[in-house]
C-alpha cells in the first residue's frame, strides 16, 4: 500500500483502504477498482489523496496511529460543538481514548501523509492538528492529563475560523 497525491492516482488503480464520508459511511469498499470517473469525482469532493495497492507497494502495510471510525468521531463531534455551540466536555472521552490509541501504537510513526489524506478539510484538520500535538506531547513524556489537554488545544486552535466568511478562508 502506498499514498498517492489524487493526481497521480490512475484509473485501474485498487483502493487499498475504505474511502468514508463526513458522516463516517463508507463511499468506496478497499480494493475498489477505480476508473477516470471516479477519481474527478473524487477530487470534486476534495479528496486529496488516496491508499492504493499496486506493484510497488504490494506486501507493505501502513498501520494506523489511530482508528478511521475514531478520526470520524473526533470530526463529528467537533463540528456539533462548532455548530451548535457545545461543550468541550463532550469531546473529551473521544480525546482520551485518541490519547489512549498514541500511547499503545507509540512505535508506530506517524505518517504525515497520513494527516493530508482525509477530505472535509477544516474539521479533519483540526483533527489531524489534536493527533500531532498528542504525538509530539508523547515523544516529551507527556502525562496522560497533559496529553488530553494538548489535543484539545490542538483540535480547537482554528476554532475562530468559524466566524471567518467562506469566500475569505477559501480565498487564494
Amino acid at each position: 500500500m502506498r499514498y498517492l497525491h489524487i493526481d497521480k492516482v490512475v484509473p485501474g488503480s485498487y483502493l487499498a483502504r475504505p474511502l468514508y464520508n463526513a458522516q463516517g459511511a463508507i463511499m468506496l469498499r478497499e480494493r475498489y477498482e477505480l476508473t477516470e470517473c471516479i477519481i474527478k469525482r473524487l477530487k470534486e469532493y476534495g479528496f486529496t489523496g488516496l491508499y492504493i495497492e499496486d506493484e510497488i507497494s504490494e506486501g507493505i502495510t501502513i498501520d494506523e496511529i489511530i482508528d478511521e471510525q475514531l478520526r470520524i468521531e473526533a470530526k463529528i463531534k467537533l463540528e456539533t460543538i462548532i455548530k451548535n455551540n457545545g461543550s468541550i466536555k463532550d469531546m473529551l472521552p473521544t480525546i482520551s481514548n485518541i490519547v489512549d490509541s498514541i500511547m499503545e501504537n507509540k512505535d508506530a510513526v506517524l505518517q504525515i501523509s497520513q494527516l493530508r489524506s482525509y477530505h472535509d478539510y477544516t474539521y479533519s484538520h483540526c483533527v489531524n492538528v489534536g493527533i500531532l500535538a498528542i504525538s509530539i506531547g508523547l515523544k516529551y513524556n507527556y502525562n496522560r492529563d497533559d496529553l488530553i489537554k494538548l489535543g484539545t488545544a490542538g483540535m480547537l486552535h482554528d476554532i475562530g475560523k468559524n466566524d471567518i466568511p467562506v469566500e475569505i478562508l477559501d480565498k487564494p
